[in-house]
């Protein structure tokens, strides 16, 4: 069943503090910038019940602390908690707090959704969890267990929608693989067919594999709608470029990876490796080697390699850099730029040693370095917050946060 999502951009800047609401239901997240939390004051449901989530950066590892806040103990609720962490904790940079619209948790309901996020958050592993103790469920009747389990769904369903997944288990990461050779015959041509109920028709594809890439078959079906939250600023000016003319590709078109092939046809978010498929229904996914490849960098797959830029106005310039997935982190690559700009409020000790050491000379990055999540990667780079799962993207603008469950 489709679900509206409401986001409401505070401070009118998509960095900013953020309100989150699902149309229907009374659940209701902000997420707060550390540097915020002074202005946020005027929020009134800060003032309420409800459980938080304290996000940040050390020593190259993502951290999350769990906790609960409730207006009868300290007569602020959930910003009363904040500031007081604003005082203790070093490690975050920014707050995720969740609450309802008419501020029906309890004592019962805060103890219990605290005990199953912060288990979420373990069993997830891709967070270091800073609770010292595992927090106690309470005791929750068989009917509000039900209740409650239904309002952590709906968290996670916008805090996904967001690009926070700390509490989505990581999927296992296989090592690159090798881009087959182009195809002999018509065997190798691969299609997507998709209904597409706004335009009321269907949208039909073909592509083949090269030997650097994916290439899309002119005559292809494009489609005219635009997913104006998925679609990159490149893919978007691409699919409405002098190549496609009445809906139709009038020429063939390469991309570096399925995924952005299948997006520049159906201007959505689109997995490559399922939407693709040969005419019996032989999906592209099936075509992968099974011998896995070893990692050796620079890496021999395209398709790998993440790209981050951005404008640094104090600067006046631009940022790049690239990176790479391994089996055991994200892997920033070497002649990548890093920002000399220090941001003192969201930067760990670690990350600035890190930042003006020996690897790093006249702005770039001279060896290879990994880190365990593509945040501290960005953060590394841009010397300030950042998220990494919506900074990082491949050369066809697919987000890292699309490629990763």
């Amino acid at each position: 069943m489709a679900k509206t999502i409401s986001l409401f951009l505070i401070d009118d800047t998509a960095d900013g503090r953020i309100k989150c609401t699902i149309k229907g239901r009374s659940e209701i997240i902000f997420r707060i910038p550390r540097k915020d939390l002074n202005a946020s004051k005027d929020l009134q449901y800060l003032n309420q019940d409800g459980v938080y989530f304290l996000l940040g950066e050390e020593d190259g590892q993502q951290k999350i602390y769990v906790g609960q806040a409730s207006s009868r103990k300290n007569g602020k609720g959930i910003l009363g908690r904040l500031t007081e962490h604003d005082r203790k904790k070093e490690f975050w940079a920014e707050a995720i707090a969740f609450t309802t619209t008419d501020n029906s948790f309890g004592a019962t309901e805060i103890s219990w959704l605290e005990n199953k996020f912060c288990n979420l958050a373990i069993d997830a592993k891709r967070c270091v969890v800073m609770n010292g103790n595992e927090p106690p469920p309470g005791n929750v009747s068989e009917e509000k267990l039900s209740e409650l389990e239904e309002r952590v769904e709906f968290a996670r369903l916008i805090l996904n929608a967001i690009g926070y997944k700390m509490f989505e288990p990581l999927k296992e990461i296989s090592p690159p693989k090798k881009i087959l050779p182009p195809p002999a015959d018509a065997e190798e041509i691969f299609y997507l067919s998709r209904e597409i109920r706004k335009l009321g028709k269907k949208i039909s594809a073909r592509m083949i594999r090269t030997s650097t890439g994916y290439k899309v078959l002119a005559g292809s079906d494009v489609s005219p709608l635009d997913d104006e939250e998925h679609l990159s600023a490149r893919l978007k000016e691409l699919r409405h470029s002098e190549k496609v003319v009445d809906g139709k590709l009038i020429e063939d078109l390469e991309f570096s990876s399925p995924s952005g092939a299948a997006m520049f046809v159906l201007g959505a978010s689109a997995n490559g490796w399922t939407s693709w498929a040969t005419a019996d229904g032989k999906l592209l996914k099936e075509f992968q080697p099974s011998e896995p490849q070893e990692i050796s960098p620079p890496p021999v797959d395209a398709e790998e390699i993440f790209y981050l830029s951005r404008e640094i106005r104090k600067l006046g310039k631009k940022i790049s850099a690239r990176m790479i997935r391994t089996s055991t982190g994200y892997k920033v690559l070497a002649g990548s730029d890093v920002s000399p700009l220090d941001d003192e409020e969201h930067l760990s000790a670690r990350l600035k040693e890190l930042r003006h050491s020996e690897k790093v000379s006249d702005g770039k990055l001279t060896e290879d370095l990994e880190f365990s999540s593509p945040s501290g990667a960005a953060v590394f780079v841009l010397g300030a917050s950042a998220n990494g799962w919506t900074s990082w993207a491949t050369a066809d603008g697919v987000q890292l946060k699309n490629l990763e469950g």
